[in-house]
């Protein structure tokens, strides 16, 4: 049977099981039936729990847990949807598995407070214990169903405005750049990391600091992948974020593409 043949089996079966009366409202309907994708589902692809051979580790250019080399394919989840309820986070996790989907990042946590944020009010300095208990719960329920967690730390919170600091209407980018600098503000991500990172989760029994993946590296793996080259080499990366690594790039960029690299291809 060619793959064209099969292809059409397969998209004429999927049309039988999901007939236009299944979907009333729409044209272009998006199922959230439990099982979707239905007959191509990748879940069984994806070996659970997340972490069952320890964190993920890098060796030879490549990520493994334990002996195996994994690839991700991850989506982000921003804002108030990093807190879902119980019964939506046991859901979320089994469709985004179903999807084939093994990390998600959880991103602009710190923007608000809870329930759009991790924050317990406006200082943006407390963290919730309810929008605690959410992403505990959530994080547990996507490990089960094999999903890695990728836990951002400083991405939008504006720290100095809510405390009145003067001059804080000037600042730009949520006060990266100048957190590298000012003492304060480097103290307060460091309360915050030291918060978030340390705490644990109570239905998994580990810290946040031990999940599987790591933000930053993986940050630095995805900024780097815009020079379109392989690299080899060690980076080593203190404090880095995405305007420091875009930086980098284009250094690199510039060096590769104007200096060394046409030079060396001249000299092969």
């Amino acid at each position: 049977m060619t793959r064209l043949s099969l292809l059409a089996i397969l998209f004429s079966s999927l049309c039988l099981a999901q007939t236009k009366s299944d979907y009333p409202t729409s044209d272009f309907p998006i199922s959230f039936a439990p099982d979707a994708p239905g007959l191509v589902s990748a879940a069984n692809l994806i070996p659970k729990p997340a972490g069952k051979d320890g964190s993920i580790i890098s060796r030879d250019g490549h990520f493994y847990s334990g002996q195996n080399r994994i690839r991700f394919w991850g989506v982000n989840i921003a804002f108030g949807g990093n807190f879902p309820t119980h019964a939506e986070a046991d859901k979320l996790a089994a469709r985004l598995s179903n999807f084939g989907i093994n990390a998600v990042r959880f991103h602009h946590m710190d923007m608000f407070p809870y329930p759009a944020g991790i924050f317990a009010d406006q200082s943006l300095s407390k963290l919730s214990d309810e929008a605690l208990d959410r992403l505990d719960y959530f994080i547990a329920a996507l490990k089960k169903q094999g999903v890695y967690s990728n836990i951002n730390l400083h991405v939008s919170r504006q720290y100095a405005r809510p405390h009145k600091w003067e001059n804080a209407d000037k600042l730009e980018n949520d006060d990266k750049i100048v957190d590298i600098f000012h003492p304060e503000l480097i103290e307060a991500n460091k309360q915050y990391a030291t918060d978030l990172l340390t705490h644990v989760n109570k239905y998994t029994n580990t810290r946040y600091a031990d999940e599987p993946a790591r933000h930053k590296v993986l940050d630095l793996v995805g900024d780097l992948s815009l020079l379109g080259q392989d690299l080899c080499g060690h980076i080593v990366a203190y404090r880095s974020g995405h305007p420091l690594n875009v930086e980098l790039v284009r250094v690199l960029s510039r060096e590769l593409n104007g200096g060394a690299l046409p030079a060396l291809r001249k000299a092969a």
